[in-house]
């Protein structure tokens, strides 16, 4: 059976677990707060946008799309799979890995830009590759919700680090700001390990408030 662990921490991006982590679409923004680990497991470390490592140039993010917004927090997750075939054996099922991200930050790299980062981090367990998806969420105002403006998404090895990874290693969703307004931000990050039986639980990273309009 899966454990499913993200980083914690009061200032952190992520909240741990399905049962703890924060609603993805609610009246007001909110902040994940700490939660008790989950015994056996650590917790990680606050993440910055790590300076070492510069954001993907435009056009560098796989599979991302900059659109929207669509409604009711973040949209469904695309239904790539076929499922497995009558041949197929059962999935193994997961072991012990971190889902991690950075918090929603404006782009080094011009023009003005919102981006997200997200990566995982195997403890233990099968699976060498895993489809990383972070959707990018503005909160609207006026409507009172979160709203997805942008996704990206890369398969990826685990990162070598737990909190940070270069930019073969993570996945990467982007949305040019539309002028300076003041807007929260916040992204939803989740790991499909490929091949693997992992549960559909997604971290939510922590919102911060951002001189990059969104609407």
């Amino acid at each position: 059976m899966r454990t499913f662990i993200v980083a914690v921490t009061a200032s952190s991006a992520i909240a741990l677990a399905a049962s703890t982590a924060s609603p993805l679409d609610t009246a007001e923004p909110i902040a994940t707060t700490a939660a008790a680990a989950v015994p056996g497991t650590e917790t990680a470390e606050p993440t910055e946008p790590d300076p070492a490592v510069p954001d993907e140039e435009p056009g560098e993010v796989e599979g991302g799309t900059e659109g929207g917004p669509l409604e009711g927090g973040f949209g469904e997750e695309p239904d790539d799979s076929t499922g497995p075939s009558p041949r197929a054996g059962k999935k193994p099922s997961a072991g012990v890995f971190y889902t991690n991200g950075d918090y929603v930050h404006i782009s080094s790299t011009p023009p003005a830009t919102a981006s997200g980062h997200g990566w995982w981090f195997k403890v233990n367990g099968p699976g060498a590759k895993a489809k990383v998806t972070v959707q990018l969420q503005a909160y609207d105002a006026k409507a009172k919700k979160w709203k997805t403006v942008a996704t990206g998404n890369k398969t990826v090895k685990p990162s070598k680090k737990l909190k940070s990874a270069p930019s073969s290693n993570r996945a990467n969703a982007r949305k040019t700001c539309k002028g300076t307004a003041k807007v929260q931000w916040r992204s939803v990050i989740d790991v499909d390990i490929i091949d693997v039986n992992d549960s559909p639980e997604k971290a939510v990273t922590t919102a911060r408030s951002l001189n990059c309009g969104a609407f």
